[in-house]
């Protein structure tokens, strides 16, 4: 699943630059919030840092539509079992646009895909005295969210945009263990909410104006 995913988004991207006379390519720094299985009682809420890479490309059809392509990199600190988390989101974007002033770009934008986890953990479980080895798996998840967006363009190419909204990546951590006597099994949920990206958007190609 996660080699078709990471291929079709590269197909993506290559279709954005194939076709620049209407495509864009956005970068910016996100801001986000991070949450290491909050009901269990372990770290909480944390702030998680990061940034995003876009690509979109307006479709050549009577509705103002865009299809396209972003990767990031979000991270987090934690206290105890988690110790810091770093996430890739891989997703696919379908926006919708209103082309009402000029030189600005209004949307929203709807996002999908797969999360690759990167997680640092410190951990020691003892019963009776007795330590044992704890082995740990990482799960990727899902990816999806719903943001509003704005571009100003002060050149007909470069401009600046924000978007801001509703974004969620899922990934868990699994251990596990046994020694003689018992054995041990948990799995701790990694969530991160991003709310805020803010960077520079720069049209491809021949821009529409």
């Amino acid at each position: 699943m996660t080699k078709k995913l990471v291929l079709l988004i590269i197909t993506a991207f290559a279709t954005a630059s194939a076709v620049s006379a209407q495509a864009t390519i956005g970068g910016g720094l996100a801001l986000s919030s991070a949450e290491d299985d909050y009901s269990t009682g372990y770290s909480g809420k944390n702030a998680g840092f990061g940034g995003n890479v876009s690509f979109d490309y307006l479709l050549p059809i009577g509705i103002s539509l865009s299809l396209g392509a972003e990767v990031g990199v979000h991270s987090a600190t934690f206290e105890k079992v988690v110790t810091e988390a770093l996430v890739i989101p891989l997703l696919l974007r379908v926006g919708y646009h209103l082309d009402l002033i000029d030189n600005l770009d209004l949307y929203a934008v709807g996002k999908i895909g797969y999360v690759i986890p990167a997680l640092t953990y410190r951990y020691t479980k003892s019963f009776s005295g007795n330590n044992i080895n704890v082995g740990d798996d990482e799960k990727g998840g899902l990816g999806i969210g719903i943001d509003i967006g704005a571009a100003y363009y002060f050149t007909p190419r470069i401009g600046v945009f924000a978007e801001a909204g509703f974004e969620v990546y899922n990934v868990s951590l699994e251990m596990s263990g046994s020694d003689n006597y018992t054995s041990y099994n948990e799995t701790i949920d990694i969530k991160f909410t991003r709310f805020l990206t803010a960077g520079i958007s720069i049209k491809l190609g021949k821009p529409k104006r």
